[in-house]
């Protein structure tokens, strides 16, 4: 598509330059010879700065090649740029004034536009910052698109009776413009028409209006108060957004809707009615509406849109009726003033991040209605003391009550069948917990950093998939019933619990593991444990360590430990073995299960040679400081 506009417009430029086809008295011309009408147009499209400048006459009538010529158009572009263009006069014969007709004419400071005139083109004033006023005459019926955009000189505009169309960013960026009266034949304020008209401070909008289009007066941050007629229906996304000085406001029960961010960061806001005909907040409607302390929303409503209220700290309570069924996304986001909130039986799902960091909130009542709490719903509520899940629940989410660390009481439903990642995490005041029957899979850090937990209660049978990480501190009782305790024992990491006690208050001692035995023969230690499927650990303390490096003494005593671990037993005692030295020549001395004292060991000769000398006490020496490098490698 952009291939093919591209062409198109490479075809037209030629017609664009070369718009012209006489200039008589200083003013460009085309004309309609068939009905004898003049259109006033531009030099060149490209480099049309220097056709018009000072003072423009523009006369009714043009004699061309024996021919006389209504001149009834302003062309499109036709003093486009003429930036040395400061005032021009338009005869009651035109009727229309085009498409950027003086599209940046920044020198022009007035114009007159005569009763004759009935549009003015999109665009037709864009960029005209010098001019200061206008008055447009009671024959026009639309204002077009951009048609005074960024005039920024502009104080003053009489709208007529006529016009009954504001067209899409109309007046935007007219900073200078502080009051505009809208007449009673406009039906509808399109998109951005006055926004950013910073220094418009009241406005009056007439009973004829039936919709505020989107961002209709966004960024009009001087404006205080409006007054929105019984007409208006809807009010569009953005409508009143950054109206930071907007005190109050009072929506009419005619409407029905309230966009999304329609008075998003309106931070002097501190009320506002909400009627009952709306049935819709959308998407941060009050976002950043932080001076607003109370709202009630209205039983017609029946959804509170994404980050609806986001951000409103200052908003201490809130009425939720019985008809709304879903809290949206980040909701209430960092409304820290927020104290308490009742949420009705009729809500069924509470969004992502809907109460996040609402660090004032004390008490929340969740009805058995709700199915579904998002992710860090309640993240960082850091004045809940209790919480209670309601039934039906099956899932809760990551971070859901992270950061709660007041709550010391906590009630999980029997229908819970997973909690995912840091869902309590950092809830410091909670002192136990109880794993509902139903739980399968409890993921990595649910209950991390909780650090007033005192016990743990699981109820399921079959002990559900933990993490390592899942918990903190795994020194404190696990409570089970009587035939599943062993599998808890049993099952890592479970078993890394400091005491298993039944649900009775029972406690049931862990097994120990067998202490492992340690033999040596034949240049080799072997290690045995009675307990099937034992692992055993084992360290030899050969080197001296030293600054650089290490070291092996001539005369050192060799001492072995080990001891055996397996999952469902505590670790066994430790086995301790030690090889040393008597009369230069290696001995056994104790610890080892099947090898008597001697001596010394045979095997030390060996290179075979009938005699234990030095060079076979080297051969020893290096051969277990090697062995023990290699251990001490294993080890780290």
């Amino acid at each position: 598509m952009k291939k093919i506009l591209f062409l198109l417009f490479a075809v037209l430029l030629p017609a664009m330059a070369e718009a012209y086809e006489a200039r008589i008295d200083g003013i460009y011309y085309n004309f309609n010879k068939d009905a004898k009408t003049a259109t006033v147009t531009y030099y060149d499209f490209f480099s049309n700065q220097n056709a018009y400048s000072g003072t423009v006459n523009i006369p009714p009538t043009v004699n061309y090649s024996g021919v006389t010529y209504d001149v009834t158009s302003i062309g499109d572009y036709a003093f486009r740029d003429c930036s040395g263009l400061t005032s021009v006069t338009i005869p009651n014969s035109v009727t229309s004034i085009g498409n950027g007709a003086f599209y940046g004419c920044s020198g022009l400071t007035s114009v007159t536009i005569p009763n004759s005139v009935t549009s003015i083109g999109n665009g037709a004033f864009y960029n005209c910052s010098g001019l200061t006023s206008v008055t447009i005459p009671n024959s026009v019926t639309s204002i077009g698109d951009d048609a005074f955009r960024g005039c920024s000189g502009l104080t003053s505009v009489t709208i007529p009776n006529s016009v009954t169309s504001i067209g899409d960013d109309a007046f935007r960026g007219c900073s200078g413009l502080t009051s505009v009266t809208i007449p009673n034949s406009v039906t509808s304020i399109e998109y951005a028409a006055f926004r950013g008209c910073s220094g418009l401070t009241s406005v009056t909008i007439p009973n004829s209006v039936t919709s505020i289009g989107n961002s209709a007066f966004s960024g009009c941050f001087g404006l205080t108060s409006v007054t929105i007629p019984n007409s208006v229906t809807s009010i569009g996304n953005s409508a009143f957004s950054g109206c930071f000085g907007l005190t109050s406001v009072t929506i009419p029960n005619s409407v029905t809707n309230i966009g999304s961010s329609a008075f998003y960061e309106c931070s002097g806001l501190t009320s506002v009615t909400i009627p009952n005909s709306v049935t819709s907040i959308g998407n941060s409607a009050f976002s950043y509406c932080r001076g607003l302390t109370s709202v009630t929303i209205p039983n017609s409503v029946t959804s509170i849109g994404d980050y609806a209220f986001q951000y409103c700290s200052g908003l201490t309570s809130v009425t939720i009726p019985n008809s709304v069924t879903s809290i949206g996304n980040s909701a209430f986001y960092e409304c820290s003033g927020l104290t308490s909130v009742t949420i009705p039986n009729s809500v069924t799902s509470i969004g992502d991040w809907a109460f996040r960091n609402c660090s004032g909130l004390t008490s929340v009542s969740i009805p058995n209605s709700v199915t579904s709490i998002g992710g860090s719903a309640f993240y960082g509520c850091s004045g809940l003391t209790s919480i209670t899940i309601p039934y039906g629940i099956t899932t809760i989410y990551e971070s859901t009550f992270e950061d709660c660390s007041r709550i010391e009481y906590l009630k999980l439903p029997e229908t819970l069948t997973i909690i995912k990642q840091s869902a309590f995490k950092g809830c410091r005041g909670l002192k136990s917990v109880t794993i509902p029957a139903s739980v399968e899979f409890i993921y990595q850090e649910a209950f991390a950093n909780c650090s007033g937990l005192e016990s743990v209660k699981a109820l399921p049978e079959t002990p559900p998939f933990l993490y390592a990480n899942s918990f903190s501190n795994y020194n404190i009782p696990l409570y089970a019933s009587k035939t599943a305790i062993g599998a808890y024992q049993a099952k890592e990491p479970w078993s890394k619990f400091s005491q298993f006690l039944t649900l009775e208050g029972q406690e049931v001692e862990m097994p120990q593991c067998a202490t492992p035995t340690i033999d040596y023969a034949n240049w080799k230690l072997t290690f045995n444990c009675a307990t099937k499927g034992a692992e055993i650990v084992s360290k030899a303390k050969v080197l001296e360590e030293k600054e650089g490096g290490s070291e092996l003494s001539l005369t050192p005593t060799y001492t072995i430990t080990a001891y055996a671990k397996a999952e469902g037993y505590r670790d066994s005692e430790v086995a301790t073995a030690t090889i040393g030295w008597k009369n230069g020549r290696p001995v056994i001395i104790q610890g080892f299960s099947n090898v008597s004292l001697s001596d010394y060991d045979p095997n030390c000769d060996t290179n075979l040679d009938g005699t234990i000398d030095v060079a076979d006490i080297a051969t020893i020496i290096d051969a277990m400081a090697a062995q023990a490098r290699e251990q001490k490698d294993m080890e780290e």
